[in-house]
């Protein structure tokens, strides 16, 4: 449901600072229409140690609703007494089912390339 996804983008963040990371991007992107559902991707960038990340996966992991955790780049390594620190990027993509309306937009832009095709 689209009502849900601000809470959801919300609590992942509030995860990520809970874990321990600092977060330097959080940006979610245009949504992606599929047949009947919609992807949500959102870019996140964060600071933090290794176990830090590790935890924040494993909560998102935990989560009700499905978040797929892609992309991930650990740069910058940074010593800092007995603790490295890490710049994280990853791609964090949630999903939602179309309404009826979503749906039918989704078809006909479908049989307009279709049709631009032939």
């Amino acid at each position: 449901d689209s009502r849900e996804i601000p809470d959801l983008l919300s609590t992942i963040s509030t995860k990520a600072r809970e874990s321990g990371l600092e977060i330097i991007l959080f940006r979610p992107r245009p949504e992606n229409l599929k047949d009947f559902y919609a992807e949500i991707p959102v870019d996140i960038v964060v600071r933090g140690g290794f176990i830090s990340a590790v935890t924040f996966f494993d909560e998102v992991g935990k989560f009700n609703r499905l978040v797929n955790i892609d992309n991930i780049d650990f740069k910058n390594p940074k010593i800092s007494g007995d603790q490295v620190g890490l710049e994280i990027s990853t791609l964090a993509t949630t999903y939602r089912f179309l309404d009826e309306a979503d749906r039918k937009k989704v078809a006909e832009d479908k049989a307009k390339a279709d049709k631009a095709k032939k």
